[in-house]
This record gives structure tokens, sequence and C-alpha cells, in this order.
């Protein structure tokens, strides 16, 4: 896999994490609002999110990008749905 496929390849890893973890973080309130339509939406979109991530990094040739990718595309995710589940 080429350097430039590799970085995209774990661009789009980090990204779908940081969506990922706003939408968990989005999940918490509304299940602590007992907001069953956003908590069931945000459950079916993690889960989703979540095995497109184990499979990018079961196929992926270097685990440890990889696994930087993943948590770092986390830390994010979590600051941003923290911050649009103050609003809502």
């Amino acid at each position: 896999m080429s350097n430039e496929t590799r970085i995209k390849s774990n661009a789009l890893l980090c990204f779908s994490q940081v969506i990922a973890y706003a939408i968990i973080c989005i999940n918490i309130r509304a299940v602590a609002h007992a907001d069953y339509i956003i908590a069931i939406i945000s459950d079916l979109a993690f889960a989703f999110l979540n095995f497109y991530a184990i499979s990018k990094i079961a196929k992926s040739e270097n685990s440890f990008d990889a696994a930087i990718a993943y948590a770092t595309g986390s830390a994010i995710g979590s600051v941003i749905g923290i911050k649009i589940s103050e609003t809502l």
C-alpha cells in the first residue's frame, strides 16, 4: 500500500471515529433524558461506524498507524460530541 493510500485510509478511519464518538456522547445524553428516538438512532449509527472501524483496522497493513488514527478520532469526537450535546 502506498503512503498516500495509507494516509487517506487512516484519515478516513480518524474521521469515522470523530463522528462515532460525537454520536456516542449525544447518545449518552439522550439516554439520560429518556429520549428514545435519539437513543435508538444514535445507537444504530454508532454500531455501524464501529463495525466500519473494526473492519478497517483488521484490513490494515500497519495496525499501529490505524490505532493512532482510531484513538485520535475518538478523543476529538468526544470533545465535539460533548459540545453538541450541550446544545440539545
